[in-house]
């Protein structure tokens, strides 16, 4: 009987490997519509439980159909309330059955998941805030959350999540019902419309919330955490004003029922526009002091506008993903234009420009079809195709287009064919040229591209020559001009330096734009003495990168006078990264006059910026400081190999850089490989492979 049952497990096996559905989509032959599910997370295991309910319908006899769920255990499988046939093979759960043309059907079923990704836990084994949240982008909501890899496969999704009352869960659409039971509290959230299974998502923390309500109304609402009240305002501004904007803009009412914004630390990204849930970086957080460097308003806009463009209608695949993130930057940048102006706007352009022609030139241009493209490509040259087709095709008949596509495409998927199509029918052109020019060629078509910026601030910022034309570049310097005609005038007069352009510099300083007092910070790498009265003012400046900049400088350029410049800048902080904080502890410490009875104090703070309840951004510039001071001792250097392995990849890339130089020398190399046992098996093998 073993035998028997061994070999019919055997066959099982095989015939899953040669079931046709596991390397094509079922979408065409099965249409999943419903998914119900009430889950539960037990921070200490990392496990996710649930029971999930999906109703769908078969479109052709098949004899399976699946789920995506990553490296998860199954109970209680059941096909219209009967025990069901299933098989797992840690990427999908299989249900057999002789599933008939045009019948609907009710799955259900109990799982647990343990998932390495998508479900992050930041600050439950450290002392910083304590936070719980998704990032599904692409294929990865199956690893905690049965679902659909598929982006073509759209559900309506109701969700119920269960944890401590004493947090707030916040998922995709309208809270409709909250229940307290003993400790724990259950958050029901429930969607009207259908949507990929990448843009389901949830955040666990300590929030408040404030709500506004568009133009429309649509109730907006605000995330933040306790401590971070006062920073609410300058983090959130203009969030009413671009969610109106956009909806008037696109022309086609917001698709879903409400819209909620929420940070928190280490995100992957930027922001992830998640439906009806945009998360993002608390790096993003401000206050009104840091906000012209720093804020929100483009990655705001721009996971706003996905909404329509990625979340109402899903581009089918990798090869047509320029149809969200290039849509989704180009209406970002309108926003932006009508809340800072026009100069604001070409200025932006044209360092997108910049980017792309060198890109071009390097041969290294991408077709905007490439599925493999740069974010780059699929950004920037995306919404600059858009630009051209508006500017070919005129305001009103574009405006046309793209309401007749978002209309005819609504909860739906796309590719590049059903866009232009849409076009072309509502502009009666053949837009055959664009789409080989645009779309498919690799090249930066810049000479069109240039004549856009005919009678702008970038015409005018191109024929700066402070060479040849001097009295020009001092008329302009104190004309009403955008600062980026300052900066150009500044970087070419720094390299330059004589009585002329000292006198001039000295002027620029009194100009009370913060951008032009950055610019000064940054290009006088040699402080003349003629300069050295106005540029110790910067140290007093907002802008925390004119006060970083010119800390650096002066320390470097006056030795004298360090003590001095160390005194003025010891309570400055600057950014939510540190950023004059951290280079003042590294100064502090090789300071030798400075401070000696306080060495250790400055030493042992910025090494516990290296630990991990602090922020990854202020952590990378904590490592880079002390690799850079050669001060390395061994809870900076534990710090490091967990710091290799963190899901931030541009932070873990980095770590893995200071860690392999540092293992240059036999010293930290002896040290790693002594307590190689108190690692995870992951920092283990980096570690070995370092030391080989």
């Amino acid at each position: 009987m073993k035998i028997i049952c061994f070999v019919k497990k055997i066959i099982l096996i095989f015939s899953l490997l040669s079931n046709p559905l596991l390397s094509a989509q079922q979408t065409g032959k099965v249409d999943f519509k419903t998914l119900t599910a009430a889950v539960s997370i037990d921070t200490l295991t990392r496990k996710v439980q649930g029971s999930v309910q999906f109703t769908f319908q078969v479109n052709e006899n098949v004899d399976s159909v699946f789920i995506d769920a990553k490296k998860m255990s199954f109970n209680k499988v059941k096909l219209n309330n009967q025990l069901a046939k299933s098989q797992t093979d840690g990427d999908k759960l299989w249900i057999y059955d002789k599933f008939k043309a045009h019948e609907n059907y009710l799955l259900t079923f109990e799982y647990t998941a343990t998932p390495y990704k998508t479900l992050y836990f930041v600050g439950w084994d450290n002392a910083g805030s304590n936070q719980m949240w998704t990032q599904g982008q692409g294929k990865d909501t199956s690893h905690w959350l049965p679902s659909f890899d598929d982006v073509n496969e759209k559900i309506t999704l109701d969700l119920t999540i269960s944890f401590n009352k004493k947090y707030q869960v916040i998922a995709n659409g309208l809270l409709m019902d909250e229940k307290e039971n003993g400790n724990l509290k259950s958050w029901h959230y429930t969607m009207k419309n259908q949507m990929s299974s990448y843009l389901i998502a949830m955040v666990i923390g300590k929030y408040q919330s404030k709500i506004e309500v568009s133009q429309s109304g649509i109730p907006i609402q605000y995330y933040f955490e306790p401590q971070d009240a006062d920073k609410m305002e300058p983090t959130y501004r203009y969030s009413k004003r671009i969610f109106d904007f956009l909806e008037t803009k696109i022309g086609v009412p917001f698709p879903w029922q409400d819209y909620k914004m929420i940070p928190v630390r280490d995100f992957l990204y930027a922001g992830m526009e998640n439906t009806t849930l945009t998360i993002f970086s608390d790096q993003f957080v401000v206050d009104s002091t840091s906000f012209d460097e720093r804020n929100f308003v483009n990655v705001n806009a721009h996971e706003l506008a996905h909404q329509w463009f990625g979340n109402f209608v899903t581009a089918k695949s990798s090869t047509h993903h320029w149809l969200q993130e290039g849509f989704a930057t180009f209406y970002a940048l309108l926003a932006e234009k009508e809340l800072f102006g026009n100069d604001y706007f070409y200025w932006k352009l044209y360092d997108s420009y910049t980017k792309l022609s060198v890109l071009s030139l390097q041969g290294q241009g991408e077709s905007l079809l490439n599925p493999k493209a740069s974010s780059l490509t699929y950004y920037e040259k995306g919404a600059w195709a858009l630009l051209m087709l508006q500017k070919r095709m005129g305001e009103e008949a574009f405006g046309k287009a793209i309401r007749q596509y978002l209309q005819e495409y609504a909860f739906g998927n796309v590719d590049t064919d059903d866009f232009i199509k849409e076009v072309e029918k509502a502009s009666g052109r053949d837009l055959k040229e664009f789409v080989q020019t645009w779309l498919s060629d690799t090249y930066f078509p810049k000479e069109e591209v240039i004549k856009y910026f005919d009678g702008t601030l970038v015409d005018d910022y191109s024929k700066i020559d402070c060479v040849n034309n001097f009295q020009t570049c001092e008329k302009r310097m104190n004309e009403s001009v955008y600062y980026p005609i300052k900066q150009r005038i500044i970087e070419q007069v720094s390299k330059n330096l004589n009585d002329y352009s000292i006198e001039l510099l000295n002027k620029a300083f009194a100009l009370p734009d913060e951008k032009v007092r950055q610019s000064l910070a940054e290009n006088l790498d040699s402080i003349p003495s003629a300069l050295l009265l106005n540029y110790e003012t910067l140290l007093s400046d907002s802008n925390f990168e004119t006060v970083e900049s010119a800390l650096f400088r002066l320390w470097k350029n006056s030795p004298e006078k360090r003590t001095v410049y160390l005194d003025q800048t010891n309570q400055v902080y600057g950014f939510n990264d540190l950023n004059v904080r951290i280079l003042w502890l590294s100064l502090a410490i090789i300071t030798p006059e400075y401070e000696q009875n306080e060495k250790g104090v400055f030493y042992e703070e910025l090494v516990n910026y290296t630990n991990e309840n602090q922020p990854y951004q202020v952590r990378e510039k904590a490592f880079q400081y002390l690799f850079d001071i050669q001060l390395v001792n061994r809870q900076m250097l534990d710090n490091l190999v967990h710091a290799t392995v963190h899901p931030v990849w541009q932070f873990s890339k980095s770590s893995k850089t200071v860690l392999k130089e540092l293992m240059k020398e036999a010293t930290y190399k002896d040290y790693l490989m002594q307590n190689i046992l108190q690692f995870s098996p992951s920092e283990q093998r980096l570690i070995k492979s370092l030391s080989e």
